[in-house]
C-alpha cells in the first residue's frame, strides 16, 4: 500500500539512510504516521516521502476490526493491534504504523 509522510527537507537524508522512526503522538501513541492523501501530507513539511507499507492495517471505522480489537484484553492500542496481527491502524486518511519494518521508503 502506497502511503505518504510529510517532513522537513532537512530530515530527508537521515530518513533515506535510516528509515522512518516512530514518535509519540497523543492520538495513537508511538508510531510512524503516514497518510494515503498526498495533499494532507503536505501540511507536515516541505518534503513528501513516498512509502510502501506491507501487512494488514486495522481500520478503526470497520466494525469487524473493532470487534476483533475488543476481543484482545490489552493495556493499550498498539498492544492490541499488533496482537491481532496488524502492522498499524487507519483512521480516516491517517495511518499509525507500529511495526516499522513493514515500511519501505521509495526513493524518488
Amino acid at each position: 500500500m502506497i502511503l505518504y509522510h510529510g517532513t522537513d527537507k532537512s530530515n530527508l537524508d537521515k530518513i533515506i539512510s535510516k528509515g522512518l522512526k516512530p514518535f509519540e503522538c497523543s492520538d495513537f501513541g508511538k508510531a510512524v504516521y503516514l497518510s494515503d492523501n498526498y495533499e494532507f501530507s503536505e501540511g507536515y513539511g516541505d518534503c513528501i516521502i513516498k512509502t510502501n507499507v506491507y501487512g494488514s492495517i486495522m481500520d478503526l471505522n470497520n466494525p469487524t476490526h473493532w470487534d476483533l480489537y475488543k476481543s484482545f484484553h490489552c493495556n493499550n492500542l498498539k498492544e492490541c493491534v499488533t496482537a491481532a496481527g496488524f502492522v498499524g491502524i487507519k483512521d480516516g486518511n491517517i495511518y499509525a504504523i507500529y511495526k516499522t519494518k513493514a515500511i519501505t521508503v521509495i526513493p524518488e
